[in-house]
């Protein structure tokens, strides 16, 4: 109510089968300020209307609404205790005694349960992410060793020509560029696309919105630079060691 009703109100309780068990009228006296309300919201109730009254009124309207037999439905929620003692203790007294249908939940359990499922889901995740960025940096850095590997005659012919090491290494940088910008142009419109796709099937399912992971997006970036820069200067510092003369007179099979 946002204000006081203008006489009694009639109120009427139905079966599971819509059969009239109870009629009445109310009389709204008063609004309640106290957190009571809050409370009672609290264990579930809050979309069903809160009468406070007497234990002797209860008693009387009960009677009328069951046929005469006194019936209760009595909602607790229970803090500050230990969880798994009292979800016990509280299923022992329902065995010993006849308290008509229960429902016992432990929140506690509850979270602790989701907690550990989270948990679980994140270590499965993360866990396959690193597995899947190691097997792709062991294959980056195994192509490009192998391949400036088998062009050392090529750098031994420009070692010849008079190409100095600082022109060198600006080329092996220029090249790392070309490599990771190629790998990311084509890697990041595919993840971008797997992940709008994985969205799209989640979104059937729960109320989520989609971004995109910019923060991600960098530091996938500079890992590629990283792994890139890092393999092409330690093959290329080998692939100059050797002698000229003896590098040139290799063959290639």
């Amino acid at each position: 109510f946002t204000q006081k009703p203008e006489g009694p109100i009639a109120v009427e309780f139905l079966d599971l089968d819509g059969d009239l068990l109870w009629s009445g009228q109310f009389e709204v006296a008063a609004f309640g300020t106290d957190d009571v309300f809050q409370r009672s919201a609290s264990v579930g109730i809050s979309a069903n209307p809160v009468v406070v009254a007497s234990a002797e009124e209860f008693a009387a309207w009960s009677q009328g609404m069951n046929g005469g037999e006194s019936w209760k439905n009595l909602r607790l929620g229970l803090d500050g205790m230990d969880p798994e003692a009292l979800t016990n203790r509280l299923v022992d007294l329902h065995r010993e005694g006849s308290y008509g249908r229960y429902y016992i939940s432990n929140r506690y359990a509850d979270q602790t349960t989701m907690r550990n499922l989270r948990t679980f889901v994140r270590v499965f995740f993360y866990g396959f992410v690193a597995l899947i960025t190691l097997v792709g940096v062991a294959n980056i850095s195994n192509t490009i060793t192998t391949n400036i590997a088998q062009r050392k005659q090529e750098f031994a012919v420009l070692r010849s020509v008079g190409m100095e090491p600082d022109a060198f290494k600006r080329m092996i940088r220029f090249e790392s560029l070309l490599i990771g910008l190629r790998a990311l142009l084509i890697g990041l419109p595919v993840g971008l696309a797997g992940n709008y796709l994985v969205f799209r099937i989640l979104a059937r399912s729960f109320n989520i919105t989609f971004r995109v992971p910019w923060l991600e997006i960098a530091i996938v970036i500079l890992t590629v630079g990283v792994v890139i820069g890092a393999t092409m200067l330690a093959a290329s510092r080998n692939a100059m060691r050797g002698n000229i003369v003896d590098t040139l007179k290799l063959e290639n099979y």
